[in-house]
């Protein structure tokens, strides 16, 4: 004491978590001062913690826990007994038991090596004594409560191995404890504790203890065995008992919790607890090696790992700097692990809290252990930042942790699974802090002649997918992970605790200034191979072309190339590539001299499909500028919009497009121009030669959806253009024998692939009819007719043509490339089945991406487990982020960047949001193969495949692909919010069958609130139609009086109606049969609810009903039924309907049962098969 300063801090001196609560403890009883744990770890001296003791004198403390009288019963079978209730931890465990019934997954094992001679009858009286001196080791369950008994008798088991060979004792003392250890307790009847002894040879054997969770935990089995040290050597001496008798039980420890925990104590915590795991996710994100099964399976493996006491030092140095402790440390770099491998911000991770925070409670074997659930959240700007967030949590979580795990459970309402635990999944133990690990301290205790050491157990029990336990020392870091099985495979989690390694080798190396200033996300965790992997060798397919060039250029050499060839077919029109380029050439001339035409121009191009939209691309092009799309049949005021962002006063138009073109020059104060009207004979036929035109400058502004609420132009060059020739050429094979089918609108990227994919390779493009796409029979024959070798066509249309008779029967067909939403395997299969030579192409890319960025080659022998979009197509750089700019780990998912020649300008006119999504490459100078200083974030969650291809996962904001068309749904919501009769607006997409669906959800201004609904939808529909595409009109639009929202204010989606197409909610179903009566009745009584609001198909969760329902509802069901139900049955069951059908076919089984054993033999046929 002389050596500890009044300024010293605690935890430097060597105080930590469990410390902590010791000293809160001593402080209590010895000055009578309540200090929270928060207070404690914010006041962490002498002085202050003096300070904070006199503020605090005087208060009326907690009441403490005293014993409480017994009232003996008697009965047959139990003998003398008394009652209590059960706490809160034995009732949930209570409750697993009525679930799984019979398993063996709640025993504490633990097996000790003996060496020296062992009294078998002393080791039999000691453990009789502890069974006396702990009440609960003789305590069973029954009707949700303890059972006390006066007394209950113990024999220790014995086995004799001796006589056994070395070989067949090793495999009989393997067996011996497999069966004793995994051997379930029956809770209603037995001893909670057992003991056997296998002897291996005269002066050496194994001693097993097995104790139930209800009665123990990890501390309870450090007060067993070091009693039953203390006992042993007294009574072996022929003394008497050594031990302190004990001041109170177990059960005066339950009853003190029922007796404190309500009220004012526990509203507050659990309002905290609500407002901290607000926004929990169900289950974990980590990616899973096989499916989760329907019923939670418990057969563990285990990857251990160690770092020496250097890390170990420098991870201490580390929390010091920051004011955690060692535990806040690891926890926070283990949640930073699971946030990068899951792809998610919030990290729930439980973890076991001794919960004796008396000091009476220290020496008594129970359950006394509770678990915290510490939610972090990964979205900090610096790791300093996030580590105080870390250090907020866990003493929040510890100023709260009254709250027992199991009533948190219950009043959060979460939702029920048979197949994971509540609220987390993933364990965390740091031995040397918290102390509540499961195992007993590997130490070794003297029993006289005889010496107990721990022994290893080869059985591994998996509680939860993901149990880390780390031992921080400083002689090093210990850290095992045991994991589910049927989730994972070893590799996985080897790649796990390798990545931990390498983060905490990190944390504890580099340099604390720099470290905590960079963003969590990007702190070293892979190692240098991994991301040579990621960063090179996925991004290393090269192919050369001149990035100076134009596409028009390129066009022209092909012209020259093959002058006589077929460019294009348009119904009756052929023109070969000399004639193509006339044309074009004589319009660019035009489009010089008659409207002065400089580099990058933009003019606007409204056509119909034709020779003359062909002509009019290339041709301003040809005249410097770049061009414009727009689609006639878009709506007017959308096509506006697009004029006034583009600044066009100039507008080519033919057609159905002609009109449109005049109405918005109208508008814009610009010129129509007429193609068909044009008199161009005088123009030269010659290529326009122009200076100042590069691979630098503008080919093209497409329009897509955006986030605004307004299209957004995608500003691409023509470098970016020629590049993309490259990928034609290699990947898809664009020769001059080939005849490629135009079917895209001009306005869909994939327009300018068939457009430049063919003329820039010799081959011929034919242009679509319309009259083509109304049947399988159409489509073919006029593909047939024009021998079409290669089609491009959106991924919607090609699932309609696979599903139909005779699909893609077209003989000079050699492939097909697909993209613009996910394809799906069962299609893959029909169309190789109708086109087993074709090669199909699953491509993938944003048009900010110049067309596509990837893509996979499939043909009819390929094996595709999984469907990809394949690998980075040539001079692509392809790099998988987290949201801070940090490396994802391969197989787990990120969004995709993309970087290379064929990343576009930008955003026309919006250099903000151009800012935000193309961004400076922060790994440009390792992305060594192809130059990529700039990236585009595509907002696309990816993962690497082990073979380095890319599985689409979905998007990580609001935009989707629609068949085929990308579509922002904030700027649909921002449509929706500008109708008249609308005040907020919410959209979202569902799924019929496999088709997906825009949901609206639509809350009316007051006005129109009373006004008749029908009417009110159509006028909005009507509305939607005027202002929208096709394609972004909602399939479902529902009225609502209020959007849900979160606790944190965010729009709540799963508490929004399940949308119908032309239906609106789920409509109550009443029960039908007279036993589907007597079911609601039971259920109302059982949730207070009336009976004519509990439908047959509405889940008993959903109703409010939770695990001590269920138990109480089995009961009273088999009681009034008179039919044997199980908890598990309700789990599987949780409907009224579902749960009668069950009964019903139970019912019929025992009937059919009863027949046959009530029938003669002569009444039984005999059958034989």
């Amino acid at each position: 004491a002389a050596k500890i300063s009044a300024t010293d801090s605690f935890f430097e001196l060597g105080g930590h978590s469990l410390l902590s609560v010791k000293l809160a403890a001593a402080l209590r009883t010895q000055l009578g001062a309540q200090l929270p744990l928060s207070i404690l770890f914010n006041a962490a001296t002498v002085a202050e913690q003096a300070k904070e003791v006199i503020a605090c004198q005087g208060l009326a403390l907690p009441e403490g826990i005293t014993a409480q009288p017994r009232v003996l019963q008697e009965d047959p079978q139990l003998g003398a007994h008394s009652t209590a209730p059960l706490s809160f931890a034995q009732q949930r465990l209570w409750f697993i038991e009525q679930l799984e019934q019979g398993s063996a997954q709640y025993n504490m094992p633990s097996a000790f090596h003996v060496q020296g001679a062992l009294d078998l009858n002393v080791v039999e009286s000691v453990l009789q004594t502890i069974i006396a001196r702990h009440e609960v080791l003789r305590t069973v369950y029954r009707d949700e409560l303890q059972v006390i008994r006066q007394h209950a008798d113990f024999t220790l088991g014995y086995e004799d191995l001796r006589m056994l060979s070395e070989t067949a004792r090793q495999q009989a003392i393997a067996t011996v404890m497999s069966q004793q250890l995994n051997q379930p307790f029956d809770l209603t009847r037995e001893v909670m504790v057992r003991a056997s002894y296998i002897q291996t040879a005269d002066s050496s054997g194994v001693l097993l203890f097995n104790m139930h969770h209800i009665a123990s935990d990890g501390w309870s089995m450090q007060v067993l065995v070091k009693e039953f040290a203390a006992l042993y050597q007294a009574y072996s001496r022929g003394q008497s008992n050594p031990l302190t008798p004990l001041a109170i039980q177990y059960a005066d420890y339950a009853q003190w919790q029922r007796d404190n925990l309500t009220d004012t104590v526990l509203a507050a915590q659990l309002g905290y607890w609500q407002a901290q795991l607000a926004d929990i996710p169900a289950v974990h994100s980590l990616p899973l090696d096989k499916p989760r099964p329907d019923v939670k399976q418990h057969q563990g493996g285990q990857v251990k790992s160690t770092l020496n006491g250097e890390v170990a030092k420098g991870l201490t140095a580390l929390a010091n700097i920051q004011g955690l402790t060692p535990f806040m440390l690891l926890h926070g770099a283990l949640s930073l692990l699971l946030s990068r491998h899951s792809n998610a911000r919030d990290i729930a991770i439980g973890t076991p809290v001794a919960n004796r925070l008396q000091a009476e409670l220290a020496p008594l074997i129970g359950f006394f252990v509770n678990t915290l659930v510490l939610n972090v959240s990964t979205a900090h700007a610096t790791l300093a930042d996030y580590l105080a967030h870390v250090k907020a949590v866990h003493l929040g979580a510890q100023s709260n942790q009254d709250v027992p795990f199991e009533q948190l459970v219950e009043q959060l309402n979460v939702p029920r699974s048979s197949a994971y635990s509540p609220l987390f999944q993933v364990m965390l133990t740091i031995r040397g802090d918290y102390e509540a690990a499961e195992q007993v301290e590997n130490t070794g205790w003297s029993l006289g002649e005889a010496k107990l050491s721990p022994l290893a157990e080869d059985a591994v029990i998996a509680k939860f997918d993901l149990d880390v336990d780390i031992a921080l020392s400083d002689g090093g870091v210990e850290i095992c992970w045991t994991y589910d099985k049927a989730l994972f495979n070893a590799k996985r989690i080897e790649t796990l605790a390798h990545h931990l390694e390498v983060l905490l080798t990190t944390l504890a190396q580099q340099q604390p200034q720099a470290l905590l200033a960079q963003p969590a996300g990007t702190v070293t965790m892979l190692s240098a191979e991994e991301q040579q992997e990621l960063l090179v060798t996925f991004n290393q397919q090269v192919e050369h072309y001149d990035p100076a060039l134009c596409i028009h250029t390129v066009f022209e050499q092909q012209v020259q190339a093959t002058p006589h060839a077929t460019a294009l077919v348009c119904n009756a029109q052929r023109l070969s590539y000399a004639t193509l380029n006339q044309r074009a050439n004589q319009l660019a001339h035009y489009l010089l001299s008659e409207h002065r035409v400089t580099p990058e121009t933009l003019i606007g191009v409204c056509t119909s499909r034709s020779v003359e939209m062909v002509v009019s691309i290339l041709a301003i092009l040809k005249a410097g500028g770049a061009y414009v799309p727009l689609d006639p049949d878009y709506p007017i005021s959308r096509l506006s919009y697009m004029a006034s962002d583009a600044g066009l006063k100039h507008l080519l138009g033919f057609g159905n497009g002609l009109t449109v073109a005049e109405t918005l020059m109208a508008e814009q104060g610009g010129s129509a121009i007429d193609i068909a009207a044009l008199e161009l004979d005088a123009y030269p036929h010659s290529n326009p030669v122009l200076s100042g035109v590069c691979g630098s400058n503008l080919a093209y502004v497409i329009y897509t959806s955006g986030s605004t609420g307004k299209p957004k132009g995608v500003a691409v060059e023509h470098g970016s253009l020629v590049n993309y020739q490259c990928h034609c050429r290699t990947q898809y094979g664009l020769s001059a024998e080939d005849v490629m089918l135009q079917f895209s609108t001009m306005s869909f990227d994939i327009f300018v692939e068939e457009l430049f994919g063919a003329l820039c390779q010799g081959a011929s493009l034919v242009l679509r009819s319309e009259e083509c796409l109304g049947s399988a029979q159409a489509f073919n024959a006029f593909c047939s007719a024009h021998q079409i070798t290669v089609m491009s066509l959106p991924t919607a249309f090609w699932k309609q043509m696979s599903d139909m008779d005779n699909a893609f029967a077209i003989e000079t067909l050699r492939a097909v490339i697909i993209g613009g939403e996910a394809m799906s395997k069962a299609h893959m299969t029909r169309f190789f089945a109708a086109a087993p030579g074709v090669t199909l192409f699953n491509s993938y890319g944003p048009t900010e991406a110049t067309i596509t960025a990837t893509t996979s080659r499939l043909h009819k022998a390929s094996d595709a487990e999984q469907i990809t979009i394949g690998k980075a197509n040539v001079n692509n750089t392809l790099l998988i982020l987290n949201e801070d700019g940090g490396l994802v780990p391969k197989g787990s998912e990120g969004e995709l960047y993309i970087g290379g020649p064929g990343v576009a300008r930008g955003y026309l006119n919006q250099p903000t949001l151009s800012a935000e999504r193309f961004i400076r490459n922060p790994y440009a100078d390792q992305c060594v193969a192809i130059a990529a200083p700039r990236l585009y974030r595509t907002g696309d969650l990816v993962r690497y495949t082990e073979q380095g291809e890319l599985i689409f996962i979905g998007r990580n904001d609001d935009q989707i692909k629609l068949r085929g068309f990308r579509v922002e749904l904030g700027e649909l919501n921002g449509i929706l919010a500008q109708l008249p009769q609308v005040q907020d607006a919410a959209v979202t997409v569902f799924k019929v069958d496999t088709e997906q669906h825009l949901a609206a959800y639509l809350k009316l201004h007051p006005r129109y609130a009373e006004a008749d609904p029908q009417s009110t939808l159509q006028a909005i529909s009507q509305q939607l139609a005027e202002q929208l595409p096709h394609y972004m009109q909602p399939g479902s639009v529902n009225l609502v009086d209020e959007l849900p929202l979160t606790v944190n204010g965010k729009l709540d989606v799963a508490a929004l109606p399940q949308p119908r197409l032309n239906v609106q909610q789920r409509e109550y179903c009443a029960p039908s049969s007279e036993l589907e009566h007597q079911l609601v009745a039971i259920w109302a009584q059982l949730l207070s609810r009336d009976a004519q609001d509990i439908g047959v198909t509405t889940s008993f969760f959903n109703l409010g009903g939770h695990s001590l329902l269920i138990l109480k509802a089995v009961s009273q069901i088999q009681s009034q039924l008179e039919v044997t139900l199980t908890v598990q049955t309700i789990f599987e069951n949780d409907t009224v309907a579902t749960l009668a059908a069950e009964i019903e076919r139970q019912r019929n089984q025992h009937a059919l049962k009863q027949q046959i054993n009530d029938a003669s033999a002569d009444q039984i046929e005999r059958v034989e098969f």
